[in-house]
């Protein structure tokens, strides 16, 4: 998180003084500032928007395992997150694994019935579906390495043909 908080305020100065409420202004404007400068554009995974998409993404890809990314904008623990996420989705694609990314933005309408079924309380929040259900525990993953190692063995307890029981470290039996 260290990371993205230099790379959000390392060209600002901080007010010196001011209420808390100017203080606050100054904090949400240069996240929001930052998020519009391109980092939301590059590190954005496709969207679902409300009950009806998410549904028909879990039909899509029933056969694959979906992550689906719950985030809200100024939520710097989002912004930590995203490009690992982003990485994650890219190395899968290159390996041709079955996994597909979504997100959530959870401030919009459309989206608060889906929030409030899936119980999100907070962002961001990383669940994993197959065949039509939720399968696990929320992804806690802080680093790549263990994002990708979550990913292999979930592919492993969802795979009927055993074709990733040999999956650690990025090496897949297929």
């Amino acid at each position: 998180m260290h990371n993205i908080l230099h790379r959000i305020f390392k060209d600002k100065s901080f007010p010196q003084s001011g209420t808390r409420e100017e203080l606050h202004n100054f904090f949400e404007k240069s996240v929001r500032e930052f998020e519009d400068g391109s980092f939301l554009k590059e590190t954005a995974l496709p969207a679902v928007n409300g009950e009806p998409d998410l549904h028909e993404k879990l039909y899509q890809h029933r056969t694959e395992l979906l992550l689906i990314k719950y985030w809200k904008r100024n939520c710097i623990p989002c912004l930590s997150v995203a490009e690992m996420y982003k990485e994650a989705e890219k190395r899968c694609a290159q390996e041709k694994l079955p996994v597909r990314f979504y997100s959530i933005n959870t401030k919009e309408t459309h989206n608060k019935d889906v929030v409030d079924n899936q119980l999100v309380e907070g962002t961001p929040t990383i669940q994993k579906f197959h065949d039509f259900a939720q399968v696990g525990e929320d992804i806690r993953a802080t680093n790549i390495d263990d994002l990708m190692s979550t990913i292999y063995q979930e592919l492993r307890d969802i795979s009927p043909l055993d074709k990733f029981a040999g999956a650690s470290s990025g090496v897949l039996n297929q």
